[in-house]
Parts: C-alpha cells; structure tokens; sequence
C-alpha cells in the first residue's frame, strides 16, 4: 500500500477532512521517537479552502460572476490583485472619459466567458468527455492570461520596452535573448509560477502527473482542486496536478510551452479546449468577445455582448486554417491537417463578419485614436527618461529598471500604472525631464498630430515602403524654415517629429478572416454527438460568395502619421509641409518609374484626349500632383522669410507717409 502521508507533510485536523484519513488503514510504521515527534509536527501551516460556500462579485457586463475556491484562492494574490492597477485601455481614457475599466474587471469576464463555453459543450457534446478539472483550468486560464501586462497594457511592450532596446542595440538585436523574444503572454506565465508560489505550491515538470509541490505555507497540494457541491471530499482524479498547469500556461500562450513542439497539458483529442481563451485558429474566442463588448460599453455607451458564438459552439474536427502558421503541420510541409477545433453553425457566417467588422471599428475610432497616440507618446518619453533612475525592489535584495522588472516577478508585482504617480512625486533632479513631460500631460499640452495619410494607391505605396526612420529622416532634411515676431528662425528638430506606420485590419491583414474560420451545415449537426471524436462531422470553410455582400470593400486600412512633440501650431504646421512636400516629390518619381509610356503606347500631349487617356490612375496624380505644387509654391515663398511684425508696421508707416 502506498503511503501517500510519507510524501506530503502531515496536516492538522481542521486542514481538511481528505489529508486525515489517509492513516486510517495504514500499518504501524516503527519509527523512533524523535522521527515520530517530526512526523506530527507540521511542516507548513496550511489555510483550509472553503468548499461549502460560493462568492459571487457584480459586473456590468455579466451581470453576475460566481468564483469557485481555487479562483479565490488565486483571486488572493498579489499577482492577480496587480491587475486592479492596470488599465484594459491605457489612455483612451483622456478622449473616452469612462474608459477607466481595469484588467481585473476583463479577467473576471474571460473566465466566466470561458466556464460557460466549457460547459455548454460538456452538456452538448458528453462523447467529449470533458472533465471538472478541464472546466477548472480552462476558467484559471481565463483568470490569469493578462498577468503578463505592463503599465498602460500594451504601452510597455508593443511602445516602451522597443524604445528601450533600439537605444541599448542600435543595430535592431539585444544582447538578451530572452529580452528579445519577450511577449507579456511570457510574462503571464511567470507571474502564474510566482502566484503558486505564494499558494506554497510549484509545479514540476519532472512529475507532471503528480500532486504540485508542497514548497510553503498557503494550500494544501493535496486539497487544490475541483470538488463538486454534493461530494464530502475532493476526489484523488480532482486534483490539480503539474500537467495541469501546464495546460493552463499552454491555454494563454495559445500554443506549446518555451523548449516544446507539442502540447504537454492535454491528449490531441481535446486539443479544442486550447481554442476557448485563445484561438489559434481563427481568432475568435471569449477574451476578445469580452473586451469589445466592455470596450465598447465604456467608450461608446452602448455594447453587445456576443453570446451567439458563445451558446451556439461546437466541436467538430477541420483542415488546418493557416497550416504554415500551426506548431503541427508546419512539420508536414505545411500541409493542411485534421485538427478538432472550435466551430459554428453555418447561419452565424453574417454575424462572424460583423464580429470582425466590431475588431476593425474599435481599432480605428478608439484603441488608435490620434489623440490616444499621443498620450501613448507621451507616457513613453517620461518613462523612457525615467527609467534609469526609477529603482524596483527585487528579489534577494536587488533592484530593476522599470524596462527590466518583467524579467523577475517579485520587481513585476510592484510595477503598475502607478508608476507614474511615482515619478511625478519624486524630488530627484535625474527625474526632472520625465516630471517636465508628465506636467505637459497633466495640462493638456499634448503632442499633436500634424499628418494622417491614408496609402490609397500603387503610387502612395512608394512612401509605404520606407522605414518610419527613413521618414523621419526625409522630413527633417526638408528646407524649410519660418520666423517668429521677433525674427528668430523656427524650424524642425530631430526630437520634434513622431513617424508612426499605422496598420488596421479586421483580423487577418489584407484577407478575410471569416476564411479561417469553420462551419456546420444543418444536416451534419446531428453528427456532434458520434460516439468518438473521431467519427465527429468535418466542418469546413463558406464560400465567400455566399455572403460577398457583407465582406468590407476594404479589409486592411494604411495611414502614415506624423506628431510633433512641440505643439506649437507654426512647428506643427512646418512639420505638416516638410512631409507633404517629401511624400509628394517621392510618388512623383514613383510615378514616373510605374508608368513610363513605351514607344508604342500611347502618349499624353497637350492636344491629347485628356478624359479618353488609358491611365487615369496617373491623370488623377498629375492633377492632384499639380494643385499641390501651387499650394507648395505659395506655401514656401511664405515661409521662406517671414519678416518680423514690427518691420511690417514701420514699412506700413513709411509707404503711407
């Protein structure tokens, strides 16, 4: 018989009902008295969950969100309180007053998003067999996948830690290899280690089948698990074991773990549970359903929740939507292979399009407003400016930069948007330029944007293809120069001009993400519950002619904008002309390599049918060309020299005289 009480230390009475009865039928072990004594006394204090009762929390958008002991225990750290600090939009609130919601708030509703997907498809489908435990981790996935966020979300690693490392490596790569690959999805799965252990637990992937490791006082290994409102006990297959954690890292990072080329946390039979938090697939899962339908409700007013995709999901098995893509059948040469996926009826194809449409929508009018951007901008340059001199307690008595606290989580738990707050109450004359840019935001002097041009044509596309840099350089090398009223020369710094390359899609770039989703015909929907997986109905991809009416005309919009750090409107506005005068002289000589006539073509001359002529795309540049020429003209012998107000009104007197 095994002597499971060997293994784990032995608990008190009122730890628990199930660690107690483990020496029930057990033989007398002959010890000595001394090992005896040790055996009684407990080796860690032990907290006892509390099956019998379930905590219940408001939301305004779910209305109400049950939370399971293990979520509360987890919901108790100082990992998962962090999020509370963290806003889910950064700054939209300065534009969108209301936007001040919290990841905290989103991570309550992917988890209950994500438990009632679970269940919806354990009742639907029993020949799944989705377990308990599988509801449990997929709802801690849900829980935890934001832990990895930085301060104003994706400021710090999409905005501020580039900028740190294009200063530290000039030549694009850094020294730290883990600094590079860095994504906050990595980040997730630190802070999910470091919160066991604040639960006294460790997973280890030595014994991936076993209990976690008891490393401190907190939880019993032992008791952490799922436990069913009529049982008396927690069942030994109930137990949280390290697979399982695996599963629930595996569930964030939307594929194997670091080192892996598989997954480790479930059989490929239940591969779809991996879809639910995020979708590998197509996209589509409960963490985006819940953030455009709170985003939306916060900066809009109004919003709607998606419970079609919610209610009406199925599991069937499929072809590989993006085979080059998948960790799988990459290794098949990118042939497409079976997967059991995620899929919907088939009348939900229209609704799917609009789903992607609310993607595109809320990127454009909020997440990459031109005002939000230059918040953005601005949060970045104070915490760039401060992060040499803003210390983070660490552990084993070190310090982090603000740019290296997501390499240690006892550094990362600390960093949140109140970092900031920090800054500005500092009396360090090192922290003064990061104080001088926070006092601008503080009252309202923000950076501007002096240029938003949308790339619409072949001709446009000449300036796309150069590097924000190169068109930071091309503005700064333009000639142009005005003059204050007292004759003092303004013209354009180097760290004046912003050059931002803005990409917005409905999910999949210049394709139709609808494409990579599947769907079931009405007749194979009767074939979910087949009696193995494998014998589930193959869902397969709409034609898009079957819905083209709904499909935007447009699927990928391209804008060059260009801020300005002084938001002085005579800088703002040469900075205006400096692009302009660049990005029209540059598709000038894109349009005179594209469409050089060869002899036999046809030839524009000034007697030539201008309105019959074969390439209207270069008559409408030239005319667009030409009365910008004239406003440049103009422009330019304004700016050229500008003479001082005073000297204007003494020539004024002088000619009157």
């Amino acid at each position: 018989m095994s002597d499971t009480s060997l293994l784990y230390p032995a608990v008190s009475m009122s730890a628990s009902v199930a660690s107690s009865s483990f020496n029930e039928d057990e033989d007398p072990i002959q010890t000595s008295t001394s090992e005896n004594m040790e055996r009684k006394k407990p080796a860690f204090t032990f907290r006892p969950l509390q099956y019998d009762r379930l905590v219940r929390t408001n939301d305004d958008i779910h209305s109400s969100i049950t939370l399971d002991p293990i979520t509360h225990a987890f919901l108790s750290t100082p990992h998962l309180q962090r999020l509370r600090g963290l806003k889910q939009l950064g700054t939209v609130e300065h534009v969108y007053v209301n936007a001040t919601h919290t990841r905290f708030e989103h991570s309550l509703g992917v988890m209950h998003l994500a438990e009632k997907v679970c269940k919806i498809l354990q009742r639907r489908q029993p020949n799944l067999r989705i377990s308990d435990k599988d509801v449990l981790c997929v709802k801690l996935a849900g829980l935890m996948h934001d832990l990895g966020h930085g301060p104003f979300s994706h400021i710090y690693d999409g905005v501020f830690v580039p900028a740190i490392k294009a200063q530290t490596a000039p030549s694009g790569k850094s020294d730290d290899a883990k600094a590079e690959k860095w994504t906050h999805e990595d980040g997730s799965v630190m802070m999910i280690d470091a919160a066991l252990r604040h639960l006294g637990l460790e997973a280890d992937m030595n014994d991936l089948d076993a209990p976690l490791k008891q490393v401190g006082d907190g939880i019993d290994a032992m008791q952490f698990g799922y436990r069913a409102p009529e049982d008396d006990f927690l069942k030994p297959e109930n137990i949280i074991t390290s697979r399982d954690m695996v599963f629930i890292k595996e569930c964030i990072l939307g594929g194997p773990l670091r080192g892996y080329r598989e997954f480790l946390g479930r059989p490929r039979s239940a591969e779809f549970l991996y879809d639910i938090v995020s979708n590998r697939h197509c996209g589509l899962d409960v963490d985006k359903i819940d953030y455009y339908a709170r985003d939306q409700r916060r900066t809009h007013g109004a919003s709607h929740l998606e419970l079609m995709f919610i209610e009406e999901a199925v599991v069937a098995k499929a072809r590989c939507s993006q085979p080059m893509k998948c960790f799988q059948c990459k290794h098949f040469h990118g042939r497409p292979g079976i997967h059991y996926m995620i899929a919907w009826p088939d009348k939900l194809i229209v609704k799917a399009m609009e789903f992607f449409k609310t993607r595109f929508s809320m990127h454009s009018k909020v997440y990459t407003h031109k005002t939000v951007k230059a918040v953005e901008y601005m949060v970045t340059d104070a915490l760039i400016e401060a992060d040499p001199y803003v210390k983070i307690p660490s552990s084993e008595g070190r310090f982090e930069q603000i740019s290296s606290a997501m390499n240690d989580p006892a550094a990362y738990v600390k960093l949140k948007d109140s970092v900031l707050d920090t800054i500005e109450m500092s009396t360090e004359d090192d922290l003064e330029p990061a104080r001088k840019v926070l006092k601008r935001l503080r009252s309202r002097e923000l950076y501007k944007c002096a240029v938003e041009q949308r790339i619409k044509d072949e001709i446009a596309e000449h300036a796309w293809t150069k590097s924000q840099e190169f068109i930071k350089a091309e503005i700064l090398g333009v000639d142009c120069r005005r003059y204050d009223s007292d004759g003092n020369a303004i013209e354009i710094r180097e760290d004046d001009v912003i050059v931002e390359k803005r990409v917005i899609h409905h999910g999949l770039k210049e394709s139709n993400p609808v494409s990579r989703m599947r769907f079931l015909q009405k007749r194979n929907l009767a074939q979910i519950n087949a009696e193995t997986v494998e014998r589930l109905p193959e869902a397969r991809e709409i034609e898009e002619s079957s819905y083209d009416a709904h499909i935007p005309r447009t699927l990928l919009e391209k804008t060059i904008r260009v801020f300005s750090r002084d938001s002085n409107p005579v800088k703002v506005d040469l900075i205006r002309h400096a692009f302009y005068q660049w990005y029209h002289d540059s598709s000038k000589v894109e349009a005179t390599t594209a469409f050089s006539p060869a002899p036999s073509a046809h030839m524009l001359t000034q007697d030539s049918d201008w309105e019959n002529s074969p390439v209207p795309s270069v008559r409408k540049h030239i005319q667009s060309s030409h009365s910008e020429f004239k406003k440049r003209k103009a422009w330019s012998m304004q700016a050229e020299y500008s003479p001082p107000r005073k000297e204007v009104a003494r020539d004024f007197k002088s000619i009157m005289s």
